[in-house]
């Protein structure tokens, strides 16, 4: 009876065992793996590969980041210029040392429309206003007098750019150099143009809801302005520092 029992007692515990070995996963997934099936024991275990969603976590950061500022920009802001038609000195001032000099003051507005394109290129059309203050001339040894009595113009503005948003998420136009206008008023100017060289950079901020941006240069540089008459005749270029500020308002597309 004793015997018995004891056989009666050892099948118990390898039933129990083995249910235990049963219900236990033999295989499991190598790290970068998931299980995708298994049989009813849990011993066979089909494993597949996760995708590396890292890079794709990367882009879709990257893409967040950067402001969408594709498209038609409404843009006005003002110009201020000092001219000097004999060039200025290491500290900015007009070289009044060098002979007779004449200098002046130019204020004007800008209504036009930016569009940037996905390739970083783009294009600046639009209309502007100056007013051309009264001349100052100076001649050494002599007092400055009162030179041309000023000037009204309107002119058209059509030109390329190119463009990038900045690590700091600012963005950067580049007028590529040159910023060509022709002018529509007066009458008497009629085919007449002026090329403003050696524009500086802008640099703008973007608004937080990317509908506006705000856009000034980032140094004072020198630029030349070479104006050309009707007949393709060019007059004696004047060198000038100006400073301006524009603002960019999304337009719907």
């Amino acid at each position: 009876m004793r015997t018995f029992l004891s056989y009666a007692f050892a099948a118990t515990l390898f039933v129990f065992g083995a249910q235990q070995a049963l219900a236990q996963t033999v295989n499991g997934c190598p790290a970068g793996q998931a299980m995708q099936s298994s049989d009813a024991s849990g011993r066979k275990v089909t494993c597949v590969a996760l995708p590396d969603v890292s890079a794709l976590n990367a882009r879709i950061d990257a893409a967040a980041a950067e402001p969408d500022i594709l498209g038609r920009w409404a843009m006005t802001g003002a110009t201020t210029c000092l001219s000097s038609s004999t060039g200025f000195d290491e500290n900015f001032l007009p070289n009044v040392a060098a002979g007779q000099t004449f200098v002046s003051q130019l204020i004007g507005t800008v209504n036009a429309v930016r569009t940037f394109n996905a390739n970083g290129t783009g294009n600046m059309r639009g209309v502007t206003q100056t007013l051309s203050h009264p001349q100052l001339v100076f001649r050494p040894g002599f007092a400055s007098s009162i030179g041309g009595a000023g000037s009204v113009t309107l002119s058209t503005a059509d030109m390329d750019f190119t463009w990038k948003i900045q690590a700091d998420g600012t963005v950067l136009i580049d007028d590529n150099n040159a910023l060509p206008q022709r002018f529509l008023l007066p009458m008497t100017r009629t085919g007449w143009t002026v090329v403003i060289q050696d524009l500086p950079s802008f640099v703008g901020h973007i608004s937080k809801d990317r509908r506006t941006i705000v856009l000034t240069h980032n140094t004072m540089q020198l630029e030349t302005s070479q104006v050309t008459d009707a007949t393709g005749t060019a007059f004696a270029p004047s060198q000038r520092f100006c400073a301006r500020d524009r603002v960019l308002t999304r337009l719907s597309d």
